[in-house]
């Protein structure tokens, strides 16, 4: 852009009559539009606020109408793409700064859970009627079905649809009726939240371990195992398809 200014003032320049050489609009052309590098400095200037961009333009209209044009366009670029695309560029450095590192991580979600920890720790022991320091199923079941602990619950991402399932839930993992206040909000965490694609295969193959497991006690004991049925009920359903045909 400034070696097209410089060419263009210099053209018009050359054609001017001596009435435009004594104006002041020469004397402009001069001292911002002389050369190469003062004609760079008067553009930085014009698009950082160091000057008008009017003046400048002043200057260059006596060049034409080409001149007028190549320089709205030069500030409409800078204005719009170039300064645009470095913002962004100070914007996403500034962002990746603020992003917490890995430790950052991990200590903002172990700090995270902890809060959790004890907001539902308080919200249990709201349930301990006799206050034990245990609770049973009775007091999980009429709690939970208050308005107030089940939206404190739910703002934690708890969801007990069935109290009284998932404390027998607990109680036969625990082997216990009265289960203390701090294992329940310990497990109740851990089943926050929906299962995972992890969860589900983990659950698919300890059901396949626990299959595999109850078909060997089955033909350690002597019973027919799941096979043997599959097979024996074949069997009979071929003798019964041969009866038919020979009917």
């Amino acid at each position: 852009f400034a070696l097209f200014f410089v060419q263009q003032v210099s053209v018009f320049q050359q054609e001017a009559g001596p009435e435009v050489l004594e104006s002041d609009v020469f004397r402009g052309q001069v001292d911002y539009l002389g050369s190469v590098q003062s004609t760079m400095l008067s553009l930085a200037m014009c698009t950082t606020g160091g000057k008008n961009w009017e003046d400048i333009l002043v200057l260059l209209s006596p060049a034409g109408f080409l001149s007028v044009w190549a320089f709205g366009f030069y500030i409409a670029f800078f204005t719009f793409a170039v300064m645009n695309i470095l913002t962004g560029i100070f914007v996403e450095s500034a962002m990746a700064l603020c992003t917490p590192d890995e430790h950052e991580t991990l200590s903002l979600q172990r700090k995270k859970r902890q809060e959790h920890m004890e907001e539902l720790t308080c919200i249990l022991e709201t349930l301990d009627v006799d206050g034990s320091g245990t609770l049973n199923v009775a007091e999980v079941t009429s709690g939970v079905h208050r308005e107030r602990v089940y939206a404190a619950l739910q703002s934690l991402g708890v969801d007990i649809k069935d109290p009284e399932r998932f404390f027998g839930t607990l109680a036969s993992v625990l082997g216990s009726d009265e289960i203390d206040i701090p294992t329940i909000a310990a497990h109740t965490l851990h089943m926050k939240g929906g299962a995972s694609s992890i969860d589900l295969h983990s659950l698919m193959v300890q059901t396949g371990m626990l299959q595999q497991s109850l078909e060997e006690l089955r033909e350690a004991i002597g019973l027919p195992g799941a096979q043997a049925a599959r097979e024996s009920e074949l069997h009979v359903g071929c003798v019964e398809a041969a009866s038919d045909e020979g009917r």
